[in-house]
């Protein structure tokens, strides 16, 4: 959290160089999961916004995602509309009016009250987009059709992938920039000392309601904007989206990568995406696998495996410089 805006400007521009020249020597198939892994890194980092940031652990977080997700389906269904700005824009109307109210309930309460509660709102969603079957077609869900991208349209399946993976790209970016920013600046500090010490802030006069409310409304609008980016890649939005098992994978994927480093969330997004990919390729049962990673991460790596490689390098530098 220490990284200055150089450092991070750097480690921003070598990521978007590494990821933009991947598609020319890797196979569509793997386009997709990077683009999948960027998506959820979104998603991951919005949620951190939450806990690692605000001291406030969402198990609802997929709420979020699934409201993105649907408002690309129910408008592409319901308005005929086909133009992927247009959905992201709504997706931010959307999910700051929504987020805003949920937010207002939710941020008076703190640790297991506040997790419950964002839970109970995300399947009270998930109930909705399954009861209301003739509104959102129910368990059935709704397919996506392929978008037109800045006025761009596509015919084939493929040359669409190749084009959305640098849109994402750009908007993975874009985000991740937006967020470090807001976790940097004066607001973020001062979500990290009500994090840290909740009286003592508000004894200096910090309002801690309004700005818990914010930070929730931030997380909500990021976390929606990768549920939108999320609909046309995987071309179906289902009510499974919102479902509680979904909650625990943005907060595996934290986990994984580890909370206390901004960049760790997404790093673990990533890597998620490819693990569930290997797991499904030897059981059906990936859960399963999922679980024995996190059992093994949370015992040898607490601190997420990118914040324990980067203290193993650290370490070893010392080691070999004698310092």
């Amino acid at each position: 959290m220490g990284m200055n805006i150089k450092t991070f400007s750097l480690y921003l521009l070598v990521c978007g160089i590494i990821f933009a020249i991947a598609p020319f020597f890797i196979s569509s198939y793997y386009v997709y999961l990077i683009a999948l892994g960027m998506v959820y890194g979104i998603w991951a980092l919005s949620w951190n916004v939450l806990f690692n940031y605000t001291g406030l652990l969402s198990f609802g977080h997929a709420l979020w995602f699934a409201l993105g997700a649907y408002v690309v389906g129910l408008t592409q269904e319901r308005l005929m509309i086909m133009s992927m700005e247009c959905y992201l824009g709504l997706t931010l109307v959307v999910s700051f009016i929504l987020s805003l109210a949920v937010g207002y309930l939710c941020v008076r309460y703190t640790q297991i009250y506040f997790a419950l509660l964002t839970q109970g709102f995300s399947m009270l969603f998930y109930a909705m987009l399954v009861k209301f079957y003739s509104f959102t077609h129910g368990t059935d869900g709704i397919s996506v059709k392929v978008p037109a991208l800045l006025g761009m349209q596509f015919t084939n399946v493929e040359s669409f992938l190749r084009a959305y993976y640098y849109y994402i790209l750009l908007i993975f970016l874009l985000c991740a920039t937006i967020l470090w920013i807001m976790m940097n600046s004066p607001f973020g500090k001062s979500l990290q000392f009500i994090r840290d010490n909740s009286l003592r802030a508000r004894f200096i006069g910090i309002p801690i309601i309004k700005y818990r409310l914010w930070s929730f409304v931030i997380a909500g609008v990021f976390g929606a904007i990768s549920g939108a980016l999320f609909a046309p890649l995987n071309r179906q939005v289902c009510p499974e989206l919102t479902y509680w098992s979904s909650n625990g994978n943005v907060v595996f994927m934290t986990l994984l990568g580890g909370f206390s480093v901004f960049a760790g969330s997404a790093i673990g997004a990533i890597i998620f995406v490819f693990l569930q990919n290997i797991a499904l390729t030897l059981t059906i049962y990936w859960q399963l696998i999922a679980g024995i990673v996190i059992v093994v991460i949370v015992y040898l790596f607490p601190k997420g495996l990118t914040v324990s490689i980067k203290d193993m390098v650290v370490g070893m530098y010392k080691k070999v410089h004698g310092r």
